[in-house]
């Protein structure tokens, strides 16, 4: 009961921040600033809506009052895909998130936060109560529900955001995987004090820290990782695992990008101080 009053406090104190956010976008959204376009002498009176809130996995669900980790059920923001049961996507069984929940979450608030202060609830309101949550939502007054969103848009609409899906999931999933196989192949391939690979972590952390000035490349920058890269994933928390947008070490997102392309180029056959036009994985010897 404590653990569940201190989790509330603080999901209160993240929407009290957020209210205040809002209300200076819902104040211009209902009654419009006046802003200076160039080009155009005129004043003119715009109400601005927001797209959509973009953030990782574990903000977005912060957001939008959904649950979120490996034993949530419907952790989807949009749909009511059953995690558990997995399967295929189906549009009729697994219908979308809208906004004509949140009177019942608004009715049910006052109600769950007397029962976590010990109030006896009715069997109803106990019934109502475990119906939402099994649904994954938090029974807490969202001050999103009632911002301006597009047309047809809200909370619950939430796109997909690309780059911590692809930087923070696809590429941090490559980079951790490159660094356990290099990591094992020291372990297990041939190891002794004269192997090839005997040196394996070593080489690939000195190589990733010295990396050589690099010319300018559109939309890619270069990082010299001056903190033990095989370090981090060897330490890397189990919880954060499964998660897909989890932190990953305490780099940025932006990080990821030039470290997949440093780890590759880092990671490879140096022979006749040409490097080979292909790719040949994981076999480290130091230049």
């Amino acid at each position: 009961m404590c653990t569940s009053n201190i989790q509330r406090f603080k999901k209160k104190c993240l929407f009290i921040y957020w209210s205040k956010v809002l209300d200076k976008i819902n104040s211009a959204a209902n009654g419009g600033t006046i802003v200076s376009n160039f080009g155009i002498k005129e004043l003119q009176a715009i109400y601005p809506r927001i797209a959509f809130h973009v953030g990782n996995d574990k903000a977005r669900h912060e957001v939008a009052g959904i649950k979120c980790g490996s034993n949530v059920k419907h952790g989807c923001i949009r749909c009511m895909y059953n995690f558990r049961d997995g399967g295929q996507y189906k549009p009729v069984e697994h219908n979308l998130r809208d906004l004509e929940v949140v009177q019942n979450i608004i009715e049910l608030e006052e109600i769950f936060e007397n029962k976590l202060k010990g109030v006896k609830c009715s069997k109803e309101e106990n019934q109502q109560i475990k119906a939402l949550e099994e649904k994954e939502y938090h029974l807490i007054n969202n001050p999103f529900f009632n911002t301006a969103f597009g047309v047809d848009n809200h909370i619950y609409n939430t796109p997909v955001d690309l780059m911590h899906s692809f930087l923070c999931g696809i590429i941090k999933s490559i980079l951790r995987w490159t660094v356990t196989i290099v990591i094992e192949m020291r372990l297990h391939v041939g190891y002794n004090e004269f192997s090839s690979y005997s040196n394996n972590i070593g080489i690939l952390d000195r190589r990733l820290r010295n990396f050589p000035t690099v010319p300018n490349v559109p939309h890619l920058y270069w990082n010299t990782f001056k903190c033990s890269f095989t370090y981090i994933y060897q330490k890397h928390i189990t919880k954060e695992e499964s998660n897909a947008t989890s932190s990953g070490g305490g780099f940025r997102s932006s990080d990821y990008l030039p470290a997949l392309k440093q780890t590759f180029l880092a990671v490879r056959f140096r022979i006749n101080n040409h490097i080979l036009v292909y790719f040949k994985p994981f076999i480290l010897i130091d230049w």
